[in-house]
């Protein structure tokens, strides 16, 4: 895990449970709760099947940046 922010404003705490929303329904998973910290997020997710986790984290939703490159940042957080 790393120790740099993820999160600098409010506006990136919004953005990410947009992202999170987005992500849960199309891989059709149950948030059952979140935790966004400064520097890494916890969730707690209920796949609809056994490979729903599997897909939603190959496309990212639990690593990743939700503004590549804006923060001077160029690859995976985690």
């Amino acid at each position: 895990m790393t120790q740099r922010p993820v999160f600098f404003t409010d506006a990136d705490y919004h953005l990410y449970l947009r992202l999170l929303r987005r992500y849960s329904e199309h891989f059709e998973l149950s948030v059952l709760g979140y935790c966004l910290m400064p520097n890494h997020v916890h969730l707690i997710v209920v796949p609809r099947d056994s490979e729903g986790f599997a897909r939603a984290v190959g496309a990212g939703i639990a690593r990743g940046d939700p503004h590549p490159g804006v923060y001077g940042r160029k690859q995976r957080l985690f």
